[in-house]
């Protein structure tokens, strides 16, 4: 779905056309109205707000002996995407390829924890799986798939889970999220406007567009580009409170980049 215009939206829009009128004085106005931070927080509350297609709920409630299981943390585990207030994350759009992931893990790397990210596809075929160990601190993650992995295709929808494994012979403990995606094309009007763009603006672009991985992604990567920002370390600290997480000291996140090949471990029990 398209959003409505907010004014941050309006004003770029703006800017846009009188930058190429060659009227700057005036183009610079329209685009600090552009680079308003409760503009970005609103457009970034609307994905949760807005009613569109669903999926599966974000958490697993498993049973399993009471010493198999994950750590019970607050925060827990959790996933960085939309979803309702009883945890139906909603199938959120991208037109990249190879999105980046994002997740907040509360668990301490002194135990050699691993971790399983798998992407499946429509028919619960398992078209990406992939193990890692969680090296760093409680904190935010990116995860990151190398151009090597195999692309989501456009017009597809996938269906990921993310697991820590507190113990691999017992996998009814994992502590686990899960969410949908599809891949959209990439209209010509919106590569044009990010063409023309970068910064806060394409954020404004990206959630206009209601692409929420690309709004993350260039959001996260702005903030630690600028962490002097006082803009985007608002719009920074609001996202996360968005998901529970405002009590979070750190502006930092830790990067794994996946295997570039699936690998076929044992399965997640779903």
């Amino acid at each position: 779905m398209r959003y409505l215009l907010t004014l941050g939206r309006k004003a770029l829009l703006v800017a846009t056309t009188l930058l190429l009128s060659g009227n700057l004085l005036l183009a610079e106005i329209a685009l600090a109205q552009a680079n308003n931070p409760a503009a970005l927080k609103t457009q970034i509350r609307a994905f949760s707000a807005s009613s569109r297609p669903r999926g599966t709920a974000t958490g697993r409630n498993r049973t399993g002996n009471v010493r198999d299981r994950c750590p019970t943390t607050q925060p827990p585990l959790v996933a960085l995407v939309p979803a309702t207030p009883d945890g139906m994350p909603f199938v959120e759009k991208t037109i990249r390829d190879r999105p980046s992931f994002w997740f907040y893990i509360p668990f301490f790397s002194t135990f050699d924890r691993e971790a399983e990210f798998i992407i499946i596809d429509e028919n619960e075929k398992d078209v990406y799986n992939a193990r890692f160990v969680l090296t760093q601190p409680p904190g935010i993650v990116r995860l990151e798939l190398l151009n090597t992995t195999p692309a989501l295709q456009v017009g597809k929808r996938y269906r990921w889970v993310f697991s820590v494994r507190c113990n691999p012979s017992n996998r009814s403990g994992d502590a686990s999220v899960n969410g949908w995606i599809e891949r959209v094309a990439a209209e010509s009007t919106l590569e044009r406007q990010l063409q023309a763009t970068s910064g806060l603006d394409q954020i404004s672009i990206y959630a206009e567009s209601g692409l929420w991985y690309e709004t993350l992604t260039t959001l996260a990567e702005l903030h630690q580009a600028k962490p002097q920002s006082p803009i985007l370390k608002s719009v920074w600290q609001e996202t996360l409170r968005e998901f529970g997480l405002d009590s979070l000291s750190s502006d930092q996140w830790t990067t794994y980049s996946l295997p570039g090949t699936s690998v076929l471990p044992r399965k997640l029990p779903r």
